[in-house]
């Protein structure tokens, strides 16, 4: 299987979703798939580095789109983070076209961002997207967000909106209706879903594990494991 993983945040020795985009991509490697991987060029150096000390992840293709006019110090993350994340996934598109064009992915996923405000245009290669697992669904309960002050009340309301109308939201629809499955962190993000949506998202954890005595011999408390079912359900659905 040739997968193109999208995974803007994703680094060796990291947490969070630079360690989700890092643990899937090199998982999914040792699982027998062949992988190309679109991340953020501020990673290039330390990525190369866990390259050279670990030989079985140089089959792996790093791809690194850049924004034009924009350059990035190694290991530093730009500021305005996320205007820089909405522009670099312009770049990743045009690389992913052209990388499309002589190997001809037989699925795209949309790994990290891990969050449901985070857009993807990947849908536009039209073969097969993955997206998620993706987070962010959540909401607290009104009776905590009364005991905070104004600006936390302000920020909290921004934020139900936000999750309130994402599946119309112009930034990210168009990555959610060319899904041909969302996987989510929580019921609560599932639930955010209607419709069309709702029946092709799944709930289903991102286990960044890394550090694993044996990670050769996947086994049910294995990451290599629970990336296989998630796949398999992936290509279910495809």
């Amino acid at each position: 299987m040739k997968l193109l993983i999208s995974a803007y945040a994703c680094a060796p020795n990291y947490g969070s979703d630079h360690a989700v985009g890092w643990n899937w991509t090199t998982e999914a490697h040792r699982l027998g798939y062949e992988i190309w991987a679109l991340v953020s060029p501020a990673h290039r150096d330390s990525i190369a580095r866990a390259c050279h000390d670990i030989p079985d992840l140089r089959g792996i293709h790093w791809v690194f789109p850049e924004v034009t006019a924009w350059p990035l110090k190694q290991a530093i993350e730009p500021k305005w983070e996320r205007t820089y994340n909405l522009l670099w996934q312009f770049a990743a598109v045009r690389h992913a076209r052209d990388l499309h064009r002589s190997v001809e992915f037989d699925a795209i996923h949309h790994l990290t961002w891990g969050g449901i405000r985070a857009p993807t245009y990947l849908g536009a290669l039209k073969s097969p997207l993955i997206v998620g697992p993706i987070g962010g669904g959540e909401i607290s309960p009104r009776s905590l967000r009364d005991g905070l002050r104004f600006r936390g009340k302000l920020l909290e309301n921004i934020r139900y909106l936000s999750n309130s109308t994402i599946t119309v939201n112009p930034l990210v629809r168009g990555g959610l209706t060319s899904a041909a499955v969302i996987f989510v962190h929580t019921t609560d993000t599932q639930n955010l879903f209607t419709g069309a949506f709702r029946s092709k998202t799944r709930v289903f954890t991102p286990l960044a594990l890394s550090g694993l005595p044996d990670r050769h011999a996947p086994g049910a408390d294995h990451p290599s494991f629970f990336m296989l079912v998630a796949y398999s359900i992936g290509k279910a659905c495809i």
